[in-house]
């Protein structure tokens, strides 16, 4: 199994989305593609594609549909559960500096795991192959469990409704990031490191999210409160 394989089994989640839900959830992952040939830098590159598909692109509705599952089908969510664990571990180490943290240690041990469990020759093929299979087969998986849902057509308008009551509630956690950048940038707050500082307020923003019925209202409430936030702790001549 290929990229190419990847990139239709991802499109086919994308299209099942997109035209069943009155808004473009899922749009085209805009990192550069992994190209021939299959060597470490087509393997860094996939990962990275993935993880922007599983994670940024496609992680709230895959969420969504992955809860559905630890009800309906509990060895479908592990499986989908074990591909995105792996994805961001293997992208955290490729793109962090790891320490002797807890988390950094577990991190390192279940790459240098997954790693020797594919290290048969061709090494390089073999783990692009081993990420590709495990992807599709999580993409086909929430695919085919959404069409489910939406085939009764009395009951899809409720099946999409409860989609974006779920995501309107529940941010990822980099739509925070991009407002937190662009807040301090306004300000010219330099040096700020994004990801730290939104691990302290996130809690407190989702809650406040869930108290907006529209997501615009939110978005800018959101952005307000993030902007008070840094003033706040910085002080007003950011």
């Amino acid at each position: 199994m290929r990229f190419v394989d990847l990139e239709r089994s991802t499109s086919g989640l994308r299209s099942a989305f997109n035209e069943t839900v009155p808004r473009s959830l899922i749009s085209e992952v805009s990192v550069p593609e992994p190209t021939e040939p299959i060597d470490e830098l087509h393997f860094t590159r996939l990962v990275a594609w993935c993880y922007v598909f599983l994670i940024e692109v496609a992680g709230p509705p895959l969420k969504y549909v992955q809860g559905i599952l630890r009800g309906t089908d509990p060895n479908q969510h592990s499986q989908i559960g074990n591909t995105v664990r792996i994805v961001q571990c293997l992208r955290t180490y490729q793109s962090h500096q790891l320490e002797n943290s807890t988390s950094d240690l577990a991190t390192k041990k279940l790459v240098a795991t997954w790693m020797a469990q594919h290290s048969s020759e061709p090494i390089w093929e073999n783990r692009c192959q081993a990420i590709c299979s495990a992807v599709v087969t999580s993409a086909d998986a929430i695919t085919s469990t959404w069409i489910k849902l939406c085939t009764v057509q009395d009951e899809k308008a409720t099946v999409v409704a409860a989609l974006l009551d779920a995501l309107d509630r529940q941010w990822p956690p980099h739509h925070f990031d991009r407002v937190i950048e662009e807040v301090a940038s306004e300000h010219d707050l330099k040096g700020l490191d994004v990801v730290a500082y939104r691990k302290l307020k996130i809690d407190g923003w989702q809650k406040l999210i869930a108290c907006f019925e529209e997501r615009t209202a939110a978005e800018e409430a959101i952005k307000r409160v993030i902007r008070a936030d840094l003033i706040g702790t910085f002080g007003s001549q950011i």
